[in-house]
């Protein structure tokens, strides 16, 4: 990833996926990342991946700060929850 591009890109035979870093994270370690996908029909989805700990970890804080329901769930549109960063597990 360069200076100038604030994307990691993927690209696959059936996606092409852009996944938007801060300057100081890596794929290898993000847990919760914006993403950007296109498929060969044209079709472009936008997404937010986050980890099962990740996800943990935000029930948690809902709980602790009585957002969210006091961290009673998790509910979301256009989101993936993954094993663990970087597409490992």
């Amino acid at each position: 990833m360069g200076a100038t591009e604030p994307y990691v890109t993927v690209m696959k035979s059936t996606f092409v996926a852009r996944f938007l870093l801060d300057p100081d994270e890596t794929e290898e370690w993000v847990t919760n990342v914006d993403t950007v996908g296109d498929l060969p029909d044209g079709s472009r989805w936008a997404l937010t991946i986050l980890t099962v700990d990740e996800v943990r970890r935000l029930l948690v804080k809902w709980k602790e700060t009585g957002d969210v329901r006091d961290g009673s769930d998790f509910w979301a549109v256009d989101q993936l929850i993954v094993p663990a960063p970087g597409g490992a597990g």
